[in-house]
């Protein structure tokens, strides 16, 4: 994982950066991977720059772009 693009750390604070992903709702909680997204990607313990283990679906992390 790529921690200075995707990882917002702050003394104490760290977290996946959700809000950089295309696949989050934009006027809701949540993405098109999980109805409820999973602790470990929301604290960057888990790179869901691959499929999560308790993931139904294949969609990842996937950078927004100009292009999307």
């Amino acid at each position: 994982m790529n921690e200075k693009k995707y990882i917002y750390k702050n003394d104490d604070i760290s977290f996946y950066s959700c809000f950089y992903c295309k696949n989050k709702y934009i006027n809701d909680i949540g993405c098109k991977a999980f109805d409820e997204i999973p602790t470990d990607i929301l604290t960057g313990e888990f790179d869901h720059t691959v499929k999560h283990p308790d993931q139904k679906n294949d969609i990842v992390f996937e950078p927004i772009t100009k292009e999307n």
